[in-house]
């Protein structure tokens, strides 16, 4: 599936008209379209699903076999977009009865559950059922009312496809928009997306802007990076952190910095070591996240070998990373790229200073005043802010 993307909804509107006056020309005066405007749209309509659907004479039209599925689907797709219309213009008056939500169990635990008693406390006549589930694949057989599939996989059934990242998931957005022809797209362009694929042309993601019927970035600096044309469909989402309860740490570990992040070429996850090589022996630096990119486990181990101030812990569970976060004078972020680190969001709310690469990702979450940036270039300047611990101690988290 390439190009614009056409507005479903409208050619559903348009083949119940023609249907209804039996004919292009009544149905195209009804919705104020030209003869030529109506034969184009029935043609592209057709040939988007290699069927045909009408049955055409210079007098009359009737429906073929594959327009009776269509043209029921249609009345049925209407009248429930009618009837929500309604709804929303009268007013719901009660919001009560079970809401039964599937999702997968990391997602579900880490950000689901902790919502949960928020929602009730809102609609206290709703019973929530959260079903934790990583193998869901057919959300309308399902039985539930919300589910959420996180797969490398086609689903069928399904409203909405959130997919992370213009590029990577195209694929799964053609997919998803052939098995369910009316469903929604929202796109969240990454750091990747905004900052390395799109400036570079990418045709690829440019395909999948104009398929989505929303973008979303997290934070209002990174609207200026999408293209002028997409800006219309795109919204900022703030970044939202929710974290497991965590025994307070009595004593901050004033020589210790941490640095949190899949080891990736865009996370420069060495740069905060290299520029210890310019510092004395009183600073510690900790490396949570798996090595990702190649042989950077090598890298990785052979820093640890040679500078007994650095440790790398690789992969681990989150409450643990949350408390070496929490344990430390400040987190380190050294991204040359990013649409906005989890890392950075966790330390705001634990309270934990953060010295970031000033890019427009960290700029657009921290603030442009913020005095905790350094250049993502430049190690000289970030072995300056973690050398003087009452400096980097001083850095305000806003």
């Amino acid at each position: 599936m390439v190009g614009v993307r056409v507005d479903k909804f409208s050619d559903m509107k348009m083949f119940v008209s023609i249907v209804k006056h039996q004919g292009l020309a009544a149905a195209g005066r009804e919705l104020g379209l030209s003869p030529a405007t109506m034969t184009a749209r029935l043609q592209a309509l057709e040939e988007r699903y290699g069927v045909k659907l009408l049955n055409r004479s210079t007098r009359h039209v009737s429906l073929t076999d594959s327009g009776e599925l269509y043209h029921k689907a249609c009345l049925e797709i209407l009248d429930n977009v009618s009837e929500a219309e309604n709804l929303i213009q009268n007013g719901v008056k009660e919001v009560k009865g079970p809401l039964r939500i599937a999702a997968p169990k990391d997602i579900g635990k880490q950000y689901i559950l902790p919502i949960l008693s928020e929602f009730c406390q809102q609609y206290p006549d709703v019973i929530p059922y959260l079903y934790l589930n990583d193998n869901l694949s057919n959300i309308a057989e399902s039985g539930m009312d919300v589910g959420m599939i996180c797969k490398d996989e086609q689903v069928s059934g399904a409203d909405v496809l959130i997919a992370l990242h213009a590029r990577k998931s195209a694929h799964f957005i053609d997919d998803f928009l052939k098995m369910n022809p009316v469903g929604k797209v929202i796109v969240y362009l990454t750091g990747t997306d905004l900052y390395r694929d799109i400036p570079n042309g990418c045709k690829i993601c440019e395909n999948s802007m104009n398929l989505a019927d929303a973008q979303v970035v997290s934070n209002d600096a990174s609207l200026a990076s999408i293209p002028q044309k997409f800006r219309f469909k795109s919204s900022v989402v703030q970044k939202s952190i929710y974290l497991p309860d965590l025994s307070s740490v009595a004593v901050t570990e004033t020589n210790l910095f941490t640095v949190v992040g899949h080891l990736r070429e865009v996370k420069q996850p060495f740069m905060a070591v290299e520029s210890m090589q310019l510092l004395d022996g009183s600073v510690r630096l900790v490396l949570l996240g798996d090595a990702v990119a190649l042989n950077y486990d090598s890298v990785a181990m052979g820093w640890q070998a040679r500078d007994p101030r650095f440790e790398w812990l690789g992969r681990r569970e989150y409450r643990e990373a949350l408390k070496w976060m929490q344990r430390s004078v400040a987190t380190i972020n050294t991204s040359l790229v990013e649409g906005g680190a989890n890392s950075v969001g966790e330390s705001i709310v634990l309270g934990v200073p953060v010295l970031a690469s000033k890019i427009e990702g960290n700029v657009g979450m921290l603030g442009e005043d913020y005095d905790g940036y350094f250049s993502p270039d430049d190690k000289q300047e970030l072995a300056n802010f973690t050398q003087s611990k009452k400096g980097a101690a001083n850095v305000k988290c806003s």
